[in-house]
């Protein structure tokens, strides 16, 4: 069927070539039309070079058809060849003014060639030629838009408008193009125009006031607002905007009356929260999370089968300081619903900071069930294999991560990093080094990356001279983190100098509750000779969790093992 109707259309073809000649068929006719009839059979066959070249054939005997020069152009744009189909189609409209087919193929030629200008200037034309046609107004500005030529294409909406009256479309356009050039007090003009068009239309006053909001003029979308909820009382978005627009103190108590109503739904509440939820990340403002907490309490207790409700709650409290609190609340929330990869990670992450390694390790297979490609999941497992002492398995994770990490240089540094710590720890001198300058190559003087190398160094009684270095310089860069403190206290340790190894292990001590580095400022305070203080403190790593037999000798034994 699709053959026959492109015969008839080639049939109509030469019907144009030879009724403009004469109304009486010469040979010189049959031979026209058959070219004609092969230039189009080689076009529909893809034969693009053949068909071109006989429709020049055509053209050498036939130079003012216009016809032949639109089907010359578009086999040349099929190759591409652009420059020439540029004059084959400027001549067919030299020839046949009034055609609308021609101007469009130059129009798309235009844009093909990248021309956005040229291309709106046909279509200007055309929309000047053909007012009627709505098409012609919308790709006039459309490309001018594309060209950078913003004021032009508003112009080009405004004379539409004048033919088919105020409509959303067009004076949505208008009013997205108004507020990118910054002309303010014309985009809110547009907003009004249709507000006063449509009055009963209530998401027209909504954009209005979100874009006073946008722009800092909270008093007007109040006023627009209140308005709203004139017209439309039980109004829920214009009743939190209120509530949220009061001023940022007291904020809390400004909204739970609205979060305390079943009718709201969750994502407009959420929205309401966004701002502070942000202001907390980003500052870790545990102050403003606090305040925040009721709210994800009434979220949780309003909507109780909504992920998102437990998963706001959750973030809440992890930011206020209870870790506990929040990590039931994520677990909550992937009861509900484990689809989420973040919340995965958050809880992954309370996890770590709580060194629940074991359940580090189940949850992170449990979330690599869902999410098999996320590196950092595999990293998280490692370190928890790492901590239970399950250093080979914890290498095969970490190599898993590397390869799927790709180019994120971020999550390679923490891999490697942690890479080079296990393999110290396995014993592999080599590959651990080889990781650890992976990592400096990353980020040359990264805090951790210096602590762990150091620490590494420490442990084999190598090159203490420049484990010192790196241990003082991570401790500049990040001081009073225990972890380096750790490291730089280890480093003098093994240096012999008992009385600045006691200074950094007793200050890390002090703020962790790491068996390990608690039990290393034992070691120090027996070498200084203070047996009942280091009793006191191996104990009481044994009591944050240690399970090293070399921790309970030295306790059995009031006696140093080394």
């Amino acid at each position: 069927m699709k053959y026959i109707i492109a015969l008839t259309c080639i049939l109509l073809g030469v019907q144009v070539i030879t009724s403009a000649q004469t109304s009486q068929v010469s040979d010189q006719d049959v031979e026209l039309e058959g070219l004609f009839i092969d230039a189009s059979k080689e076009k529909l066959l893809n034969n693009f070079e053949e068909a071109e070249a006989k429709y020049n054939e055509i053209i050498k005997k036939l130079r003012n058809n216009a016809a032949v020069y639109f089907e010359l152009a578009r086999v040349q744009m099929l190759q591409d060849k652009n420059q020439e189909a540029l004059k084959s189609i400027k001549k067919a409209i030299e020839l046949d003014l009034e055609n609308d087919w021609y101007a469009l193929l130059l129009a798309t030629l235009y844009q093909k060639m990248d021309e956005e200008v040229q291309a709106a200037n046909v279509y200007k034309e055309l929309a000047e030629r053909r007012p009627n046609n709505i098409e012609y107004f919308e790709k006039w500005a459309f490309h001018l838009v594309k060209a950078n030529k913003v004021v032009e294409a508003i112009e080009a909406y405004n004379q539409l408008e004048k033919l088919t009256g105020i409509s959303e479309e067009l004076s949505r356009k208008k009013y997205l193009l108004y507020a990118g050039l910054g002309d303010n007090k014309k985009a809110i003009r547009e907003l009004e125009k249709l507000i006063a068009a449509f009055p009963k239309e209530v998401n027209y006053k909504h954009q209005l006031a979100a874009f006073y909001l946008q722009i800092g003029e909270n008093n007007q979308a109040n006023t627009i607002f209140q308005n709203i909820l004139t017209q439309y009382p039980n109004d829920a978005k214009a009743k939190l905007a209120l509530a949220s627009n009061g001023g940022k103190r007291n904020l809390a108590s400004q909204l739970m009356t609205t979060f305390q109503q079943k009718d709201i739904t969750i994502d407009l509440k959420i929205n309401q929260l966004l701002p502070s939820l942000q202001q907390i990340v980003k500052n870790n403002d545990k102050a403003l999370a606090t305040e925040m907490l009721p709210l994800g309490a009434v979220l949780t207790e309003i909507h109780p089968e909504e992920a998102k409700a437990f998963a706001t709650y959750a973030d809440l409290l992890y930011y206020s300081g209870d870790k506990t609190a929040a990590r039931t609340a994520y677990e909550k929330t992937l009861s509900l619903d484990q689809s989420v990869y973040l919340i995965w990670e958050q809880l992954l992450y309370v996890l770590l900071e709580q060194r629940d390694f074991s359940t580090l390790k189940s949850r992170a297979e449990d979330a690599l069930d869902l999410f098999p490609n996320q590196a950092r999941v595999y990293l998280l497992e490692g370190i928890a294999m790492d901590e239970l002492e399950l250093d080979e398995d914890a290498v095969a994770l970490l190599k898993e991560a590397t390869f799927i990490a790709g180019n994120n240089n971020a999550l390679q540094l923490e891999i490697q990093t942690q890479l080079g710590k296990v393999l110290a720890e396995l014993g592999s001198v080599a590959a651990s080094n080889q990781a650890f300058e992976k990592a400096l190559q990353l980020q040359p003087n990264h805090p951790k990356v210096l602590a762990y190398y150091s620490y590494a160094l420490a442990q084999r009684n190598e090159n203490l001279v420049q484990a010192n270095k790196m241990a003082t310089e991570a401790n500049r860069l990040q001081p009073n983190q225990s972890e380096i403190e750790h490291a730089l206290g280890w480093v003098f340790y093994k240096s012999n100098d008992w009385k600045n190894s006691k200074i950094w292990l007793e200050k890390a001590a002090n703020s962790s509750n790491e068996a390990l580095i608690i039990e290393h400022y034992g070691d120090v305070l027996f070498k200084l000779g203070q047996l009942e203080d280091a009793l006191v403190q191996w104990q009481r790593a044994k009591s944050s969790g240690s399970k090293s037999e070399l921790l309970n000798k030295k306790i059995a034994d009031r006696k140093l093992y080394e």
